[in-house]
């Protein structure tokens, strides 16, 4: 048996509930039909601050306002009711099917919301609304001084990742790919903003995120290189600094974090170094094994890391070099993926991966 109606709504998010406000107010018997409960994405929003005339709500709490508002004049909202066909009749009414039931209006109104396009990564679902954003626009204000990775190569990435670096304490912005598929204006924007200087935007391409790592909040985001398959896990602690860096060692080692290569000599202390802590991660690679670096946090508790003799990088650019005979040591520089430029054998090209020496920084074989 079918029910009629003036108007049925399909979908329960803000834009149906205003569409049954209207017409509901103007005296037409109004239907929403909703798959799961009023208010869609808006529900997993955890602040809101950008409506006009509400100071500060929660997502839940505004859509709350906007179904009060439309079921007190007269409109009827059915919930966990997918709708699986329209049907037009011979007299001009149109019967919209729910499984088993069926409900005729004179006009009907599609507002069925859009899906985040989501990365399917470990957190991501848990953090939603804790940390993980998918508006940019809508959100930097609540980043402001904190450590952000945002992830896309589009015009939209772009766009909302320039946007982002205006509150953000640091932006890291990772793309799989090895140039951007947005606009070339866009993409020129982004670059000269990367490269300003004392920029707090990094981009780090051939990288994507394979997980979203915290307790209540996002505390970090697992980074990984496509082509190396090489791990780094950034953490994103507000305003947790490096205030000191000590490596126990005797030779110069060196320490990278995004695109600058700094030396720490023994024993030498470096006060106020101000460096996010995440370049920590970064230095491991290239220190000579069994060293250790003793880290004093702002927390006051220190961290000690042991590494690795040898480090695998890839190689991003790779002069030709002069021909010649390479049993008599023929070499020719070869730029790595983290900036460090370093001699390599002739017959090495650019696109492979090598082994770096951590302790003097030299090539070892290829991989």
């Amino acid at each position: 048996m079918s029910e009629n109606y003036d108007c049925i709504i399909i979908g329960g998010g803000p834009a149906g509930l205003a569409a049954a406000l209207y017409a509901s107010r103007d005296r037409f018997k109004t239907l929403i039909l909703e798959k799961f409960m009023p208010g869609g994405q808006i529900n997993l929003t955890e602040r809101i601050e950008n409506y006009p005339g509400i100071e500060s709500i929660d997502g839940p709490g505004l859509v709350a306002q906007m179904q009060k508002q439309a079921e007190s004049f007269g409109t009827e909202i059915k919930n966990n009711s997918e709708v699986t066909g329209m049907e037009k009749l011979p007299d001009g009414k149109i019967a919209v099917s729910c499984d088993d039931d069926k409900y005729v209006a004179r006009a009907v109104i599609l507002a069925p919301g859009s899906d985040y396009r989501n990365l399917g990564v470990p957190g991501e679902e848990q953090f939603r609304g804790s940390g993980v954003s998918y508006c940019g626009t809508c959100d930097a204000p609540f980043f402001r001084g904190k450590h952000v990775v945002s992830v896309g190569g589009g015009n939209t990435a772009l766009e909302e990742t320039l946007h982002l670096a205006k509150f953000a304490q640091k932006v890291t912005m990772i793309h799989r790919r090895d140039e951007f598929r947005a606009a070339e204006v866009l993409v020129e924007e982004l670059l000269a903003k990367a490269n300003e200087p004392n920029s707090n935007l990094t981009i780090k391409y051939s990288t994507v995120a394979t997980a979203i790592n915290g307790q209540n909040k996002v505390e970090s985001a697992t980074l990984k290189n496509v082509k190396t398959g090489r791990v780094l896990d950034k953490t994103f602690r507000a305003g947790e600094k490096i205030t000191e860096v000590r490596l126990e060692t005797h030779s110069y080692q060196y320490l990278y974090s995004d695109g600058d290569l700094y030396t720490f000599m023994h024993n030498e202390t470096f006060e106020q170094l101000s460096l996010p802590n995440e370049a920590l991660t970064d230095a491991i690679p290239y220190l000579k094994e069994n060293d250790k670096v003793s880290m004093l946090m702002r927390d006051e508790k220190p961290v000690t890391v042991e590494v690795a003799n040898h480090v695998e990088l890839l190689i991003t650019k790779c002069d030709p070099g002069v021909r010649g005979d390479t049993a008599q040591g023929g070499t020719k520089p070869a730029t790595l993926e983290t900036g460090l430029t370093v001699q390599v054998p002739l017959f090495v090209e650019e696109g492979e991966t090598i082994r770096v020496d951590t302790r003097t920084g030299d090539y070892m074989n290829r991989v």
